[in-house]
């Protein structure tokens, strides 16, 4: 009985340093979601990690960026960016690496002004969860919006907690092992927003979304954007021109600029530019989308409608 007791005992101590060691890394403590009315799901408000040696914070609006006052201080310009797991940066890169953050650090010298940076995004939003955040909290007396899209974005429908629940946390695992053994070995659905499956009658959807969207920035005395951001897989070369040209008619007989970064990203090799393949951006991919921000910057940022 005596040697049961011990060897119960070395295996229990066993897995408490396993889990210890595992949680230093960040295991058993990652970012969490919430559900929302609007959008679906958003990022808990409030959080500050630091895991597999990559700090994510969330602000109290539930943004990746830093907390702001709500009112904006005179002279300061604000710009707002929506998007998805592209804009939120995923948690495989540090929150100083993101391109809004890099935007948020270089801006103010090239615009000679001060600026801040918004960045409302979530893992696998479609432009229905986009426009259905914008909707429900407004643009922060933003003066500008940039609504950031990828390929795959103009036929997505919008996602739902069922869509990832699979992939993301809404509550924290009891443990580090917990994690590792729940989330880590099961099967992941594909994001959406990461296949370019037409579905002509979402576009026409979405559509009516970014029509509604730019009609309530602009009611709210902002400019508004398009800044487009391809899969670096989808581009063949640094010439090529991979957004979608239904988009591309509703922006210019909307009068939207459309940022395209597919030029900068294409200059780079698939694993210069991405972490995962060709999907989401490295480091070296968010300078580039920034490059790309700032080069249309440089001539003079949008003035409000």
């Amino acid at each position: 009985m005596k040697p049961l007791l011990i060897g119960v005992g070395s295996l229990l101590l066993l897995i408490g340093a396993m889990d210890g060691a595992l949680s230093l890394v960040g295991l058993g403590d990652p970012v969490l979601l919430q559900e929302d009315r609007d959008s679906g799901y958003v990022l808990k408000p409030n959080q500050n990690h630091y895991r597999f040696l990559v700090r994510t914070r969330i602000n109290s609006h539930s943004m990746r960026s830093d907390q702001f006052s709500g009112q904006k201080q005179i002279g300061t310009y604000r710009i707002m960016f929506v998007g998805d797991s592209i804009t939120y940066g995923t948690t495989r890169v540090d929150q100083s690496h993101i391109f809004t953050e890099i935007l948020h650090r270089e801006l103010p010298s090239i615009v000679h002004t001060p600026v801040e940076v918004l960045n409302a995004s979530a893992n696998a939003w479609g432009i229905p969860n986009e426009y259905g955040y914008v909707r429900s909290r407004g643009t922060f007396g933003s003066d500008a919006v940039v609504l950031v899209l990828n390929d795959g974005d103009f036929s997505q429908t919008k996602s739902t907690i069922t869509d990832v629940g699979t992939q993301l946390y809404f509550t924290k695992p009891a443990c580090a092992l917990c994690e590792l053994a729940g989330h880590y070995t099961q099967s992941h659905k594909q994001d959406k927003g990461t296949t370019n499956e037409r579905d002509l009658a979402q576009e026409a959807s979405n559509l009516r979304d970014l029509n509604a969207l730019q009609e309530l920035v602009h009611a709210n005395h902002a400019a508004f954007l398009i800044m487009f951001v391809p899969f670096r897989k989808n581009v063949p070369n640094s010439s090529a021109r991979v957004i979608q040209p239904e988009l591309l008619t509703w922006a210019e007989s909307n009068k939207v600029p459309v940022i395209d970064s597919t030029q900068k990203l294409g200059s780079l090799t698939i694993s210069q530019a991405s972490i995962d393949g060709g999907t989401h951006l490295s480091p070296t991919g968010n300078i580039s989308v920034a490059r790309a921000f700032e080069s249309f910057a440089e001539h003079g940022l949008a003035e409000k409608n």
